[in-house]
């Protein structure tokens, strides 16, 4: 599969190091993409990956993680150009600080994304764990779950695939409406490994006694 990560950082970057070590063919989008940190993430993906315009990342693939902050999400979609018929991953999460991370917008990240993107499959996956742990997200005995929602079954089927494939065991969390859900993990996340001093080598496991 040939994947566009839009943004060179530590969750795309981990993503991008892990789907290509599964062969995927693994475009970086960046703003400069002869700059340090978008060579730093080719150098991690290995020959699987390479770096491209941001434009030129959507262009060649047909998945596309946006991978950037909250902040720079409006400018970096912008500058991807047309969306249309493309699964978007959405791995961010609109937040704020006030004596601890809460919530950034009226309803998600996610919802507020597909609404910008009306042609596109947005859906809603890794924002829930640190981004040092895409590449590696088993913890002792136990992978982490990986939450997974967007409103085409389909498209969500395509990303529980592409978690699972790199050891993350996808959790179909329903449709889009339930973005606010994921991102009030991810709220959780922070604080317990910040405010609550748990430090980030931790992750969210849903357990079943069947």
């Amino acid at each position: 599969m040939k994947i566009g990560i839009l943004g060179a950082g530590n969750v795309g970057g981990s993503l991008g190091k892990a789907w290509a070590q599964c062969g995927h063919e693994i475009v970086f989008g960046a703003r400069d993409p002869h700059g340090e940190r978008a060579q730093q993430a080719v150098a991690g993906a290995g020959s699987n990956a390479r770096a491209d315009t941001l434009g030129a990342a959507v262009a060649a693939t047909d998945v596309v993680v946006l991978a950037v902050p909250w902040a720079a999400v409006p400018d970096a979609l912008r500058a991807a150009g047309d969306l249309s018929g493309k699964i978007v991953i959405d791995t961010t999460n609109a937040l704020r600080w006030e004596n601890g991370p809460v919530k950034g917008v009226d309803t998600s990240a996610a919802e507020t994304i597909a609404a910008w993107l009306p042609g596109s499959h947005v859906v809603k996956a890794f924002n829930t764990i640190g981004g040092e742990h895409m590449a590696d997200p088993q913890f002792g005995d136990e992978a982490a779950d990986m939450f997974i929602c967007g409103d085409d079954a389909a498209a969500r089927a395509v990303v529980a695939g592409l978690a699972n494939e790199i050891g993350f065991v996808a959790r179909d969390a329903g449709t889009l409406r339930n973005a606010p859900l994921l991102e009030s993990l991810a709220i959780l996340w922070i604080h317990m490994v910040t405010v609550g001093g748990l430090g980030r080598d931790v992750a969210f496991k849903l357990l079943t006694k069947n």
